[in-house]
């Protein structure tokens, strides 16, 4: 992977370093580097919140920060930004102790020799780049590409936090894909498996932009409605339903209809006692005929009956 660019914020306070280290890229031909300059932690942790970088170069001497803390609160900021160290010492006990604190990796000042400088930087961007692609991959539902029920669970924990925080309502609710077994006995594992691929990306495509999808299991898919409250959930749900029926499958003469339980998140409820009250009213809606939408009775009792 080449690096034609990068956008480097370069967090230090003695000027002649910062002059040096500028030069250095400056004269480098293994990219272009864009340095913007802090000379303390809350001066950088200013310039994380309006500016994106690619790569921080940080001396863990600053006026206003002790060492190891700069590490943590920049990567607290700014999660996936690598970090390079500089230590005011030839001990790589502190850059082994700065990296067990988020850093990326780490250099001596006493060796800020042109070539090594630029290659760390670089190296440092490749390896973040490649370890977000890891992690992004773990939270991604390998046959549909949407969300896995680990990336769910992620997902569930931070709405309910931030519904906590800030009082904010939310929903969700369980999709299941009607008659799958007979799709599979029609045309086989390769057919449901297309079924199970189409249904996924209607529903992503039907998602807001804040809402999420993720496949749990089989024909089966969990919703997370953020910022949605119980009067809002119906009409949400009947447009992911709807989404569904309209899809035509090439070699099957069937419609695909899926059916959806879903509740609202009480303060008291973890992952699994709110879509445990979700599937309950899955079920319902499988009972009762499927193709439709129900919501949890113990929320709203008007609307335990199928919503039109």
């Amino acid at each position: 992977m080449h690096i034609e660019s990068i956008r480097l914020l370069l967090v230090e306070d003695n000027d002649l370093d910062a002059k040096y280290i500028t030069r250095v890229f400056a004269r480098t031909d293994m990219m272009q580097a864009t340095i913007v300059r802090a000379t303390s932690l809350s001066d950088a942790l200013s310039k994380l919140e309006v500016a994106s970088f690619d790569v921080i170069l940080l001396d863990l001497g600053l006026p206003d920060s002790n060492g190891l803390q700069s590490i943590r609160e920049i990567r607290e900021r700014s999660p996936s930004t690598p970090i390079v160290v500089q230590t005011g010492d030839d001990h790589r006990e502190t850059g082994f102790q700065a990296i067990a604190a988020g850093a990326q990796d780490f250099l001596s000042k006493n060796d800020l020799k042109d070539h090594l400088l630029t290659r760390v930087a670089v190296h440092a961007i490749l390896r973040q780049k490649q370890l977000i692609e890891v992690q992004e991959a773990s939270l991604r539902d390998s046959m549909t590409g949407i969300a896995n029920r680990r990336r769910c669970d992620i997902e569930f924990q931070k709405q309910l936090d931030i519904a906590a925080r800030m009082g904010t309502p939310f929903c969700v609710a369980i999709a299941d894909i009607d008659h799958f077994k007979s799709i599979n006995d029609c045309g086989g594992h390769d057919l449901g498996d297309r079924v199970i691929k189409e249904v996924a990306q209607v529903l992503h495509n039907t998602c807001r932009a804040k809402d999420m999808v993720a496949r749990i299991g089989g024909e089966e898919f969990a919703l997370i409605f953020p910022d949605t409250s119980i009067d809002e959930l119906a009409s949400l749900l009947q447009m992911h339903r709807r989404s569904a029926e309209q899809l035509e499958i090439e070699g099957y003469d069937h419609n695909i209809t899926v059916s959806i339980g879903a509740t609202y998140v009480l303060s008291s409820d973890d992952n699994r006692s709110a879509f445990s009250r979700a599937d309950e009213a899955l079920y319902s809606a499988k009972d009762d005929g499927r193709n439709q939408c129900k919501i949890q009775p113990a929320i709203r009792p008007v609307l335990s009956t199928q919503i039109a």
